[in-house]
Order: structure tokens, then sequence, then C-alpha cells
């Protein structure tokens, strides 16, 4: 779920988790309903929305728009270039200006279309990093914290113990995030060689059948 709210106090390295469980609420990534907006869109949504009069200007005045309009007729849902050639060839080839005019202004649209596609996948992109850096927010804090506390100069015997045994302390839950990682690893390697050994077993069993009835019906 995608929530666009203001949330002034996420700017810039404020760490605050704006929410634990539930949507996090973001400042402009767009703003709500923007074309661009993270969200998927078909084409026959795109050339239903209301900016495509500023795209390609009035009907009276644009051929692009009266091609768009037509089109909107023939593909209330996804299209693809392809079709929109087929839709052109058949409804536009006769027509003064002929096939090669309406396809290329088919084409603008298209590639329209496609442009806003990834403009939606950038502020999509956008949306998830930042929910990312909020949702760690709170980690992150606690490890600049924990630097800062490292990269001190300790001035007595108790301050220099207590930072040593510090550093170790981070070094061991390295070492023990490490080893988890490879414990998974190598658990998934195992999975994957026991499917692997069911599948010979069978292959095997397979072809024993197979030399069995060769042998019986000779």
């Amino acid at each position: 779920m995608q929530v666009y709210g203001p949330a002034k106090d996420t700017r810039q390295n404020v760490f605050k988790t704006a929410a634990a469980a539930a949507p996090v609420a973001l400042y402009g990534v767009t703003a709500p309903n923007a074309l661009a907006a993270p969200g998927e869109l078909s084409f026959g949504q795109f050339i239903r929305r209301p900016e495509r009069i500023e795209l390609f200007g009035s009907v009276k005045d644009s051929d692009a728009t009266r091609l768009l309009q037509e089109l909107q007729q023939a593909f209330p849902d996804t299209a693809t270039r392809k079709q929109l050639a087929q839709f052109i060839r058949t409804h536009h080839s006769g027509k003064p200006r002929g096939f090669r005019y309406w396809d290329r202004l088919a084409g603008s649209i298209w590639k329209m279309y496609r442009g806003v596609l990834r403009a939606k996948e950038r502020t999509g992109k956008a949306h998830d990093g930042e929910v990312k850096r909020l949702k760690s927010a709170a980690r992150r804090a606690g490890r600049e914290a924990e630097r800062s506390t490292l990269r001190r100069v300790p001035k007595t015997q108790p301050d220099k113990r207590a930072q040593a045994a510090a550093k170790l302390r981070r070094r061991a839950m390295w070492l023990h995030s490490r080893a988890d990682k490879k414990f998974e690893e190598a658990r998934l390697l195992a999975e994957r060689a026991n499917v692997l050994k069911a599948e010979a077993h069978v292959l095997e069993a397979e072809a024993t059948r197979i030399a069995a009835e060769t042998t019986s019906g000779s």
C-alpha cells in the first residue's frame, strides 16, 4: 500500500521510523493520482487520462487527438504497438495522407505511453527507497551512535577496556551474521541437491523399467 501524505518529520536525516507495521507516509514523491505516480497503467487507461488534451491539443486542431479518440473505442484496456499498427492499416490505409502518416502518429502516442511507464517505474523506485530508508532508520541511528563511541579516544583504563570489549562484540556480531548467511546458503544448496538426487532416482527407476520391458519383449 502506498501513501503520499506529507511527513516533514521524516525529511533529511531525522532517524525516525514513520510506521512499524503499517504503510509509511511519504512527502511528495508525486501528487495523489498523478500520471507519473507509482503503479500500473494500461494503454487504455493512458489514452483516457485528462492530460491527453495537453499532450496533443484539442480535437478540432489535432489529428493525433482524433486518432486517440478512435483508439479509445478500439482498446479499452491493454494493447501492443503491433496492434496499433494493425488498427491503422485497417482503418486509415485508404484515407488521405495514408497509412504511414497515421502510423507515425500512433507511434508517437505509443512512445508517450512507454515514457510514462518508465517515469512510473522511476518514481516507484524513489518511493520504495524512501520506505526502506525510513524502516531502517532506527537501526542506522544505532549503528552511527556505536561508531561514534568507538571512534572516541579513551582517556582512562576502564574506557580503554570498555572500548576494546565493544570492538570485539561488534566483530563477533558481524561474524555471527556472516555465519548465519552462509548457513542459509548451505541449506538452500542442500535442498537443491536433494531435489536433484530425487530426480536422478526417478530417472534411474524409469531406465530400469524400460530395460526390463525391452528384455521381456525380446
